[in-house]
């Protein structure tokens, strides 16, 4: 066999994903002004279900990471590749992700797919192909729409480079890579690159005429009637 061809099926054997969930009394503020708290925290679960739905369906992931400080809340989320990590400290999302990052370096991971939970477009397709424009020894980026902010990232090994989310990521993820002289790829992904934070992603979304759980929630709790009313 190929050594180099060996090499990629180990790390495909090693794939870890990590998807950081933060408070959620703290989550969608963006959106407080057409829907409550609680259907905010009901929002944050179902779209996070779905971006667990396409991670769960490839057989490339070993094992899926949900860093949160609100383990109990998650505790319902039952599959054997899915294990909560609680985030003590609630210091926010990159040192919610170091906590990933150490994780999966202590259990032997050869690669860290870093997924936001706000991005319920994302299908089995995505993951995999994310997963398999990795290298050996690289990055890929899947930027947000505006390309300001990173709605995926793909490391290997998993600490490669730090992970610095936040404004400009993106930019910053590609710096880093730079800096540290590690290849790179840029995927721009139309369902991966829509996350919901705002009104005008919701109507994006709700263009999308996909079956999700987040969809049927929205339409559930009739927010296009709410929107037309604005």
């Amino acid at each position: 066999m190929n050594c180099a061809f060996e090499r990629w099926l180990t790390k495909l054997a090693s794939v870890f994903v990590a998807i950081p969930v933060k408070e959620l009394s703290e989550s969608k503020t963006r959106l407080s002004s057409i829907l409550s708290l609680e259907e905010r925290k009901n929002l944050v679960s179902v779209m996070l279900s779905d971006v667990l739905n396409a991670v769960t369906q490839t057989s490339l992931v070993n094992r899926i990471l949900v860093v949160s400080p609100n383990a109990d809340s998650l505790a319902s989320l039952c599959h054997q590749m899915i294990e909560i990590v609680e985030e003590v400290d609630c210091q926010g999302l990159n040192p919610a992700l170091k906590i990933a990052v150490d994780y999966a370096v202590q259990n032997a991971a050869g690669s860290l797919l870093i997924l936001p939970a706000d991005i319920p477009l994302i299908d089995r397709s995505d993951v995999e192909l994310i997963i398999r424009a990795s290298s050996n020894d690289g990055v890929v980026i899947v930027p947000s729409r505006d390309e300001m902010g990173t709605n995926a990232l793909m490391l290997t090994p998993p600490n490669i480079i730090p992970t610095t989310f936040g404004p400009n990521s993106f930019q910053s993820h590609l710096n880093l890579a730079e800096s540290h002289k590690r290849s790179t790829r840029i995927l721009r992904l139309e369902r991966v690159s829509l996350d919901i934070d705002t009104l005008d992603h919701l109507r994006e979304f709700l263009l999308f005429p996909v079956r999700s759980g987040t969809r049927d929630y929205l339409f559930k709790i009739s927010l296009t009637d709410r929107i037309r009313r604005l």
